[in-house]
């Protein structure tokens, strides 16, 4: 599970992840529609900004100069669904194991606010929805990833939220829970949750990624060189002024 506010950078950290891993990866996206996620792939593979990829798309040869790209990412397959329930995943998942033979590698739900619940109240539902997922990830043996928000009340959102602030405070089931947060060029994560290490559970405890938020790419973040020392300027006599000890 990855978590954080609304702008936090969480759906461009996963399809990030994505592209890199170049694994077949089931991606339903309910919060960006196909012109948005085509153009973040297309800023994230060919080093542009997110601007420049939008105003060469409306222009009459922009979608064929950039049809090779997003056929180039040919392990990455995205459903656009509306509200869907646990059972409308289900069957997507499974309408790809038929075409492909196999199941995706990476499960991909962006993100878990916007799914639907028979339950009779939001915290029921958020914990009902991450029991399947979990199952899911178990009995297909798959890498499944939420994408899910944080209750902000009270808290510094240029850090990571800490773990008791997640909604629905649904943290049992995942083996592992980022936190992230956007501070200028920079994104910050944490592992809040670690089932296979360590974890610091407040988020203050966090690493820096670099962000480059108008062509969308996340990389390494690399420290400036340390400034060199200045100069410690020694002021010699120029004259014996006939001072003797």
């Amino acid at each position: 599970m990855w978590v954080g506010p609304p702008g936090a950078g969480k759906s461009t950290a996963a399809l990030n992840y994505i592209l890199k891993a170049k694994r077949p990866t089931l991606y339903v996206s309910m919060d960006m529609g196909p012109m948005l996620v085509s153009r973040r792939v297309i800023a994230i593979e060919t080093d542009q900004t997110l601007d420049k990829v939008r105003e060469d798309m409306e222009t009459d040869e922009g979608p064929a100069r950039y049809s090779g790209v997003l056929q180039a990412v040919d392990h990455l397959y995205v459903t656009y669904p509306t509200r869907p329930d646990a059972d409308s995943i289900a069957k997507s998942v499974m309408a790809f194991q038929e075409i492909h033979g196999l199941p995706p590698e990476i499960l991909v739900i962006d993100n878990l606010m916007n799914l639907s619940s028979n339950a009779k109240d939001e915290w029921t539902g958020l914990r009902e929805l991450a029991q399947v997922f979990h199952y899911i990830a178990v009995e297909l043996s798959i890498t499944v990833l939420l994408l899910h928000h944080i209750n902000m009340g009270g808290l510094d959102l240029s850090y990571p939220a800490p773990e008791n602030a997640i909604k629905g405070q649904i943290s049992e089931l995942p083996a592992t829970i980022l936190s992230f947060a956007k501070r200028e060029a920079l994104l910050l994560c944490t592992a809040v949750k670690n089932r296979h290490g360590k974890a610091d559970h407040t988020g203050r405890n966090f690493f820096q990624l670099a962000y480059d938020e108008p062509k969308q790419i996340i990389t390494d973040y690399i420290p400036p060189p340390p400034e060199p020392p200045k100069p410690k300027w020694v002021i010699q006599p120029s004259h014996d002024w006939g001072i003797k000890d």
